[in-house]
């Protein structure tokens, strides 16, 4: 549980106690992995595993299906308010100054991603956050010829747990594990 009362879970990265100063996990990037529609924690508990294994901090958290289906198809920006409290959980833990890295699975967490764009452009003290990188897992995107070929090249080339980061469609990089630690 985190802040204002958003049913996150955070597993700090060892070294990087809540509140304490200078630690081994300083520098290390926190991810931040966004659940799909429905999902439950255990099975984003495992990303995070792999993520922790590699000294990373994660956060994660899966926004209510209802908001995302509901209130978000009948304009009701919903999203908004979880969105901010995610990004207030790396103040409330003191991790605010470390490389970003999102992990966003399918069209729940895409859309709750978006808000989360919309904040660190528009809101301080959000504007100096550091965001490294962005993984779009399984999340919407042009259906062409090309993003076929992109998503397969994806599949066949990169053995760990990113596939590649897709932006409208098109695959701008393959991202392995050497990219993920290169971060700090």
């Amino acid at each position: 549980m985190g802040a204002g009362g958003l049913e996150a879970t955070v597993e700090l990265a060892p070294g990087a106690a809540r509140g304490a100063g200078k630690g081994h996990a300083d520098g290390q990037p926190v991810v931040i992995l966004l659940g799909w529609a429905g999902c439950q924690d255990r099975h984003l508990a495992k990303y995070s595993a792999a993520y922790s294994q590699k000294g990373c901090t994660v956060i994660r958290y899966t926004a209510p299906w209802r908001k995302i289906f509901f209130s978000e198809s009948f304009g009701i920006k919903s999203l908004q308010t979880p969105a901010k409290r995610l990004l207030e959980l790396l103040f409330d833990y003191s991790i605010e100054n470390r490389p970003l890295l999102f992990h966003v699975f399918s069209n729940g967490g895409a859309m709750l991603y978006r808000y989360i764009i919309e904040a660190l452009h528009t809101q301080q003290p959000f504007k100096n956050l550091r965001v490294a990188g962005t993984v779009f897992d399984s999340a919407p995107g042009r259906r062409n010829l090309r993003g076929v070929f992109c998503m397969v090249s994806c599949l066949l080339l990169s053995p760990l747990l990113v596939e590649g980061i897709s932006v409208e469609g098109r695959t701008d990089k393959l991202v392995t594990e050497q990219d993920i630690l290169s971060l700090r």
